[in-house]
């Protein structure tokens, strides 16, 4: 019967899902050894004395059984420092596939695949978005999941409009890279999902206006992008229509607002890095940068000193680049005529092309704009 009932059994992957790794653990209930049960009249006859010594007899023999399967090794290994004092950490493995997730979660924007989602993985992600938290457990989000190649169309069409119109508002390599930013993906994508927020749920609930509501669909967003990742889906955020423009399309009620519209399925691969940073439009920015001691400004991550942006900006001042500071020199004696007649700016773009090893400096990314004032001839003239 137990064969019968294996063989019907679907074989499990060996991928580690979120929804599993998140889930409560069945602890086995070691019952040990399987003994046969007596016979009824052997244990009437036992003489009632003899029962406690038995049962001291078998706890010893138990005590001096776990004592010798616990080797000097494991006597001496220090407790899991990931575990702490409680107990209800995950073990390496399932911690392991939540980090996992968390680090290869990508904002996918091409290399969608035409096979469709099957009904119980959509389901899976969908209730994972479902368990996010929400303020005063009120759960205002909705799910509005997208076949109609007519609406998508016209969700695309205004994504493509608003990416032009966006791109000519921007400089340079800027405007560059985001006219590279795809849109084709909602159409490509086997479905899209609209993720909506209802302000109005739970009027009663508490805490429903310190935090907006739509700061918990976000929650479900993100529960979504994870469990999806664990699935081996690709998400992709549209984020730059006009939400109203597309909740129009949508027909959704007056009352809803939609907080993310996405392009959800199987893709190609998964960049190893996030796809606007490898299209040049952004740069990773350090945990380090993020985390601030007591007051904000005092950066630094737990177990360190905090500094402040200006302390480690002097630290990393080295000593200039003797090649960048004789071609700017070099650059400044062939551009700038009368030579000194920009004053101290001259100077200045000197050392900085020193300081970053290269003449012309590079524009930073994201860029910065230092301004100067100056009072000198050249102004004077005209």
């Amino acid at each position: 019967m137990e064969e019968n009932r294996a063989a019907a059994e679907p074989k499990q992957s060996d991928t580690v899902h979120a929804h599993e790794a998140a889930a409560p653990l069945e602890v086995p209930q070691h019952s040990g050894p399987h003994q046969r049960p007596e016979p009824e009249e052997t244990r009437t006859a036992a003489a009632p004395a003899l029962v406690p010594a038995i049962q001291a007899a078998r706890e010893a023999l138990n005590a001096e059984t776990r004592g010798a399967e616990r080797t000097p090794e494991a006597a001496d290994t220090p407790a899991d420092p990931w575990r702490g004092g409680s107990g209800h950490a995950f073990d390496d493995a399932e911690r392991a596939a939540v980090y996992r997730a968390i680090r290869e979660r990508r904002d996918v924007r091409a290399g969608f695949l035409p096979e469709p989602v099957p009904a119980d993985v959509l389901t899976r992600v969908l209730e994972a978005a479902h368990q996010a938290p929400s303020v005063g457990h009120t759960q205002p989000w909705d799910f509005l999941v997208i076949d109609d190649p007519q609406i998508r169309g016209q969700v695309r069409e205004l994504a493509r409009v608003q990416r032009e119109a966006q791109g000519h508002t921007r400089p340079g390599t800027r405007a560059q890279a985001f006219s590279g930013l795809k849109v084709e993906a909602v159409l490509e994508s086997p479905i899209n999902v609209a993720v909506t927020v209802d302000p109005s749920r739970g009027p009663h609930s508490p805490g429903r206006h310190s935090k907006p509501a739509s700061y918990s669909a976000a929650l479900a967003v993100e529960n979504l992008w994870l469990a999806a990742r664990a699935e081996g889906l690709g998400v992709g955020w549209v984020a730059f229509t006009d939400e109203r423009d597309v909740a129009s399309v949508l027909e959704l009620p007056s009352h809803l607002e939609l907080v993310a519209y996405l392009c959800v399925g199987y893709v190609e691969d998964f960049p190893t890095e996030p796809e606007l940073g490898l299209a040049g439009w952004a740069r990773v920015r350090p945990l380090s940068w993020a985390v601030h001691r007591d007051r904000y400004g005092r950066r630094g991550l737990p177990g360190q000193e905090p500094t402040t942006l200006l302390e480690e900006t002097i630290t990393a001042i080295g000593a200039l680049n003797a090649r960048a500071v004789e071609e700017a020199r070099d650059r400044q004696d062939r551009m700038t005529k009368p030579q000194g007649s920009l004053g101290v700016l001259e100077d200045v773009s000197v050392r900085l092309a020193g300081l970053v090893g290269e003449c012309p400096p590079p524009v930073p990314e994201p860029a910065a704009v230092a301004v100067f004032a100056g009072d000198h001839g050249v102004y004077a003239q005209g």
